[in-house]
């Protein structure tokens, strides 16, 4: 088995078996686990610069987790999709979760349960970092966005000054309970990537050295 298949299997295990340990992290006073928590509350900042509100839109959040975003994009729009394929993140989001706006639906981040051009926003934070196939799931985001819709897409980079805390699944699981990286990208990796799939990049951006935040247009 090879490197980054080893990767992405300890990674399916972490979310069909452990993804409750994850939603933790945004609420954590875990003194090891406190940078974790101030870089979500960051990324979900930098992510709200480009987010748009049209409230007879529809957005959906890919890799919903237990809704963090998704609360955010009801704000903004009339209806959210909240997707993920998780059965234990999407307990947690339906439990905590009581907004008539935003519908949850398990499913996979490459066949999406949605029509050609159906949605004006897509967000997917934290969720390429451990796909399988990031061409699939950016061709599959873009097939459903509508021609003019934005979406705002998180991708781990490289080079990093963190990339010690990548190099071990161990020492990574031990210190921070996290599944480990199965992607890693350079900023012309990133742009490709996106260009092949049929998308704009309108910003490209690092926060912390450690992920781009995309901000691209159908």
């Amino acid at each position: 088995m090879q490197p980054a298949d080893s990767r992405f299997q300890a990674s399916e295990r972490y979310w069909h078996g452990h993804a409750a340990r994850f939603s933790k992290l945004y609420g954590t006073w875990n003194p090891l686990l406190l940078g974790a928590r101030v870089f979500l509350a960051e990324r979900q900042s930098h992510v709200g610069r480009f987010t748009p509100a049209v409230s007879d839109a529809t957005a959906l959040d890919v890799g919903c987790g237990a809704g963090e975003f998704a609360v955010t994009l009801s704000r903004s729009f009339g209806r959210v999709v909240a997707a993920d394929y998780s059965t234990q993140m999407l307990e947690q989001a339906r439990a905590r979760v009581r907004d008539p706006k935003i519908t949850f639906v398990q499913a996979d981040c490459t066949c999406l349960p949605l029509g050609r051009g159906s949605v004006d926003f897509l967000a997917a934070l934290g969720l390429l970092d451990y796909v399988q196939s990031p061409e699939a799931a950016v061709g599959e985001f873009a097939r459903v966005m509508k021609p003019g819709a934005t979406a705002v897409l998180t991708l781990p980079k490289s080079p990093s000054l963190f990339a010690p805390l990548r190099w071990s699944q161990r020492f990574r699981s031990a210190l921070f309970d996290l599944p480990p990286v199965v992607n890693v990208l350079t900023e012309r990796q990133v742009r490709q990537l996106l260009t092949d799939a049929g998308l704009r990049v309108e910003e490209l951006s690092a926060l912390w050295t450690t992920m781009w935040i995309a901000h691209v247009r159908r």
